[in-house]
């Protein structure tokens, strides 16, 4: 939400359906939190395209990526996606570091159903808005009827008491250190680093890994 104009109040989102990405518990909660718990937005409306029938503006972005280029390091890659694009502007690259990797999850379980209320696999369409408190609004069909379902109770996670926005406060990091990769997959980096230049060599020598 850091990057987002203070003046926006309603907010619509279309996202690929992978269950495990956007599709998920986690991503409603956390809709539900901002428009009525820190009541940043009014609502929040998510829409997923059909699979397979559809395209995103990030399906025609990936085409623009040089699949072969020889990127040896992170660093590479950053370099080839910024310069990916030219017009109507270059591509903005954010480096995530587990500053950004928030455990979201345990926070919101303070205040919300621990398991989702409703199937989410079929849902084209879901809604959180400020006038529906504790629901979510959803629809398996595009121009089908909206279903509603509670998805909060009370709990530890402090009430706003009016209808200004309140402080975001980020969760805990989820991360408190480098994540080592398995011992397995050291051992091929380690095999395949040999097509590398030395930086790159050094680069994959001084990875964490597990015992």
């Amino acid at each position: 939400m850091c990057h987002m104009n203070q003046n926006v109040r309603y907010l619509e989102i279309f996202c690929d359906s992978a269950c495990g990405q956007n599709k998920n518990w986690t991503v409603f909660r956390l809709m539900h939190y901002i428009v009525d718990h820190i009541h940043r937005l009014h609502s929040i409306k998510i829409t997923f395209p059909i699979r397979g029938h559809s395209y995103l503006e990030c399906d025609k972005n990936s085409g623009l990526v040089n699949q072969h280029k020889r990127a040896e390091l992170p660093d590479d890659w950053i370099q080839e996606l910024q310069s990916a694009r030219q017009k109507p502007c270059p591509f903005t690259v954010t480096q995530v570091d587990q500053s950004l990797v928030r455990n979201w999850s345990a926070l919101l379980e303070k205040e919300y159903l621990r398991k989702c209320p409703f199937a989410t696999r079929p849902v084209k369409e879901i809604v959180a808005d400020r006038s529906h408190p504790r629901f979510l609004k959803y629809r398996t069909i595009y121009n089908g009827a909206w279903e509603e379902r509670v998805v909060n109770t009370p709990g530890s996670l402090p009430q706003v008491a009016s209808s200004h926005c309140r402080e975001f406060i980020l969760p805990e990091k989820t991360y408190k250190g480098p994540l080592p990769v398995s011992k397995g997959k050291y051992k091929d980096l380690q095999q395949h680093k040999k097509f590398c230049g030395e930086e790159a060599r050094g680069f994959y020598e001084k990875l964490s890994r597990k015992d």
